[in-house]
């Protein structure tokens, strides 16, 4: 995560929108690392075939 986190503050624009997808627990360590949850403005889709 920190190197996610640290290639995301050198090269991202300001304003920049990156999502991640929390399967599980996995939200407890993106909110660790700053990210928050969106919903409900917005809400994360999948279609599987």
């Amino acid at each position: 995560m920190a190197a996610l986190t640290g290639a995301l503050d050198a090269g991202a624009p300001a304003g920049a929108y990156v999502s991640l997808i929390a399967d599980g627990p996995a939200h407890h360590l993106y909110r660790a690392h700053g990210f928050t949850e969106t919903a409900p403005a917005s809400v994360g889709m999948h279609r599987r075939r």
